[in-house]
């Protein structure tokens, strides 16, 4: 295999991270800080070098970037925002990410705000590493997507709202999520490239 083509089971695992879960699948049975870790860490692994630590959802918490946990649990939101956080933060430093998530929670609920950020991150991927691959992903790689849930429709952030938003739309804050998403499977591609390279040199 020539060496310099990333081979699918390499994508399989890239791309895995489209099977993150939909909000609704995360659980909502309120998790030790641990338990909290371990289960996100659980979704991102996957994906190379992105994770979280106990010491970091503990940051999150004492600057407010996330809810404070109940008698010591967390729970779905605080959950579905980590998973979130946790990728954004290869490109953004928390500020920018605490600033962005207040844009997103006064416009969307967090169901809308995270499955929004979900769908979009899976076709960012998908579009990156089918390139690299030279093979053309379909729909049949993705299958599970909700782009046409109608329980989706129930909120500013339905079907519509995963179109590529422009600043001109007026649709400003889809158009930074969107933004943020290409810049993080841009990080992505370009570690990938990297250890490729790397290994071809060695």
């Amino acid at each position: 295999m020539n060496s310099n083509i990333i081979s699918d089971n390499e994508i399989t695992k890239i791309t895995a991270v489209c099977r993150l879960p939909y909000y609704t699948d995360i659980p909502d049975v309120g998790l030790l800080l641990d338990q909290t870790a371990r289960l996100v860490n659980g979704y991102l692994d996957p994906l190379d070098n992105i994770n979280i630590t106990n010491s970091m959802i503990s940051n999150y918490v004492k600057h407010q970037i996330i809810a404070r946990p109940v008698k010591k649990l967390y729970y779905r939101e605080q959950i579905a925002s980590l998973i979130f956080i946790a990728i954004a933060k290869t490109v953004l430093s928390l500020e920018d990410i605490s600033s962005l998530l207040e844009i997103q929670r006064r416009e969307y609920s967090p169901e809308a705000a995270y499955n929004m950020f979900r769908e979009q991150f899976e076709a960012a991927l998908s579009d990156k590493f089918g390139t690299i691959s030279g093979r053309n992903f379909t729909g049949s790689d993705f299958e599970g997507s909700k782009l046409s849930d109608p329980d989706l429709n129930k909120d500013k952030a339905s079907a519509a709202s995963y179109e590529p938003a422009s600043v001109a739309s007026g649709n400003f804050n889809t158009y930074l999520l969107k933004s943020l998403i290409n810049a993080v499977a841009e990080s992505i591609h370009l570690k990938q490239l990297i250890k490729q390279a790397a290994v071809s040199c060695s």
